[in-house]
């Protein structure tokens, strides 16, 4: 599976929260932490997060907004995609991938 994002332009928050809204529907709770630490966040600001935010939702959109500003531009859905073939989440990464491509933040 080849994905490309729209012309290489840094994504805009918008766009963001479309790819945590597409990531959140598809990795299950049990595997979101999991991910997050192989994409760098560190452990003790994964459980800092679950202690102040006791809905798993908002938790898991702290933890992947943490990544995205401790990470600035060199943040990327590319880097996601590799981090779901390395867990072996080839499914869930062509189901985000499927809805990111619909609604035009990916190109086939």
């Amino acid at each position: 599976l080849q994905l490309k994002f729209r012309s290489d332009k840094i994504l805009t928050d918008e766009e963001w929260l479309e790819c945590y809204n597409c990531l959140i529907e598809h990795v299950t709770p049990n595997r979101w932490k999991e991910m997050m630490r192989h994409l760098g966040l560190r452990e003790v600001d994964i459980q800092s997060i679950l202690l102040d935010h006791v809905n798993f939702r908002e938790a898991s959109y702290q933890m992947f907004l943490l990544w995205r500003n401790q990470n600035g531009q060199s943040a990327s859905m590319s880097k996601v995609f590799h981090v779901l073939d390395k867990m072996e989440l080839r499914g869930c990464k062509e189901n985000v991938a499927n809805d990111l491509t619909f609604n035009g933040i990916l190109v086939a």
